[in-house]
């Protein structure tokens, strides 16, 4: 479940549409206040970078609050001079633009009771 408007959204949709995905749902933007009932929903909350200069300062993302309180296990694909995730022990990360290390962590994490 993708929820939200950014700006990679449209892109997914097609390729979703393309491979043929029915597992795969796109929400619109939702108001804050909607948050914590479509987060309980979920197994795990997923969070991820790519590769900035920018984030050799760090990294601060609004949501990652949101999937704290949630009580979800996060992915956290990130490459920055902080890890809230790994911080917190709530989670685990992974490096971005990996997508075997992101399997291996949902494996991870679906495996546990």
């Amino acid at each position: 479940v993708l929820a939200g408007a950014g700006p990679a959204r449209e892109a997914l949709r097609r390729q979703a549409a393309e491979a043929g995905l029915d597992n795969v749902h796109f929400l619109p933007a939702l108001e804050r206040r909607y948050m914590p009932a479509l987060l309980a929903r979920f197994d795990l909350a997923y969070l991820g970078w790519q590769r900035q200069p920018l984030y050799r300062y760090g990294i601060s993302p609004n949501k990652l609050g949101d999937y704290m309180m949630a009580a979800r296990p996060i992915v956290h694909a990130v490459d920055a001079a902080n890890d809230p995730v790994a911080e917190a022990g709530c989670g685990l990360s992974t490096p971005p633009d990996d997508p075997t290390a992101l399997a291996a962590a949902i494996a991870r994490l679906a495996a546990l009771p």
